[in-house]
């Protein structure tokens, strides 16, 4: 396993008002039993006006591996994955949302398949199937024998319902969401169209994240 002190992937939640679902990923992640050094808890609160705040300070002193919050005005998702990445400690970044939370023990698998790509400086991109607890949301097909490929060709390969996106970090922090004054939402696609251009993706066929999507309030 990674043997630095810097951890090897920053898990990255944005948030806003989920204090009521962040118990759940936060158990998800003590249970991986990896390494602590391994990986980071970057949380990133969005302008929670709820008890976010008070449940994240309450962890912090006890958290088995590290466990950062950056704290906003409410400006979107888009915004808080921005100034998220700017304090990515990690070499790699996932995004795992606040109503998502990680399978058992599927972290150490994938920071190994990391492993296998971090060399690469071409590779920027990792899509990891996901599970969906509810909705209609079909379960996602990737390509079998599919070594580096570019994003935007990814369609002709399989149709990719949603899955959970991994950066470099070098990646994510070179192709910043553009920020227009008064828009909160930004199409989530936009990230890895762009960068595509310049750094291949890699399918890691197996699921990290099992997501719960919430209805709109």
């Amino acid at each position: 396993m990674h043997g630095s002190n810097q951890p090897f992937l920053t898990i990255m939640t944005p948030t806003w008002n989920r204090a009521h679902l962040l118990p759940r990923l936060y158990a998800s992640l003590v249970r991986q039993g990896v390494t602590s050094s391994c990986f980071e808890w970057l949380i990133i609160d969005d302008g929670s006006t709820d008890r976010t705040a008070e449940y994240l300070a309450s962890l912090a002193p006890d958290a088995p591996f590290p466990l950062r919050v950056i704290r906003l005005e409410n400006g979107g998702k888009h915004r808080a994955i921005n100034a998220g990445a700017q304090h990515i400690q990690g070499r790699w970044a996932m995004i795992v949302d606040s109503d998502d939370y990680l399978v058992e023990g599927s972290l150490d698998h994938f920071i190994e398949f990391l492993m296998i790509w971090d060399s690469d400086q071409s590779v920027g991109m990792i899509m990891s199937k996901m599970r969906f607890l509810n909705g209609n949301h079909a379960q996602t097909v990737f390509p079998r024998n599919v070594g580096k490929i570019r994003y935007y060709k990814r369609a002709a390969l399989t149709e990719v319902i949603d899955c959970t996106f991994s950066f470099r970090k070098e990646a994510i922090l070179l192709f910043p969401y553009p920020e227009v004054i008064g828009e909160k939402f930004m199409a989530h696609g936009w990230l890895p169209n762009a960068m595509s251009e310049r750094f291949f993706s890699v399918f890691y066929d197996d699921v990290v994240v099992c997501a719960e999507y919430q209805k709109m309030v």
